[in-house]
């Protein structure tokens, strides 16, 4: 019985999302793109009327003590996470968000982020992570780095991954192959 509520209260909490997605939306179009289907992990993204984009992404996870994560990559080369802005959303004992950046292409994301987000919330149960936040697209002014180290364009590479949670349940763990990958968005379409 817990299971049939627990997956009652994430599909009411998806459809929740969607509504306010879609009125908060400046244009009132929703994109959704799913990344993965092994690990179910989708992404939706609008932009709102201050010029930001709000964006979404969930994932199916094994436990509430694991994380899902998302990354946005300035340049195409390879898969790995170098040169990447992320996005974690951690459960455990952290239960939060926190933004990364990847210097180096395997290993924890120790570099300084400069991707500053705004309005963030999570939601975190025993089979699915999900964070929204908002985030500017591009630096609107010369000198002003809040954008990160990539900006959202027509080409853009996003790379997810999802793992357990190490270190006393406060450091995200190595996710391996299957629990990673990355794909193309086009942050800009109608």
């Amino acid at each position: 019985r817990s299971t049939g509520m627990n997956r009652l209260a994430e599909m009411l909490f998806v459809v929740a999302l969607f509504i306010l997605l879609l009125e908060a939306s400046a244009d009132g179009i929703v994109h959704t793109q799913q990344l993965n289907a092994a690990h179910n992990f989708s992404l939706q993204w609008y932009k709102v009327p201050n010029g930001r984009y709000s964006i979404c992404f969930s994932a199916s996870v094994n436990t509430s003590n694991g994380y899902a994560a998302l990354g946005f990559k300035a340049l195409p080369e390879g898969p790995l996470m170098m040169n990447a802005d992320i996005i974690a959303v951690m459960g455990g004992l952290c239960n939060c968000l926190q933004v990364r950046y990847a210097v180096h292409p395997k290993g924890y994301p120790l570099g300084q982020p400069r991707l500053k987000i705004y309005n963030e919330h999570i939601n975190i149960t025993a089979s699915t992570i999900s964070g929204c936040f908002e985030r500017d697209a591009v630096p609107p002014r010369e000198g002003n780095i809040t954008a990160g180290h990539s900006v959202l364009n027509a080409n853009g590479t996003v790379m997810w991954a999802v793992g357990p949670l190490y270190y006393n349940h406060i450091a995200m763990g190595f996710h391996g192959v299957r629990g990673a990958g990355f794909g193309k968005v086009n942050w800009l379409k109608p």
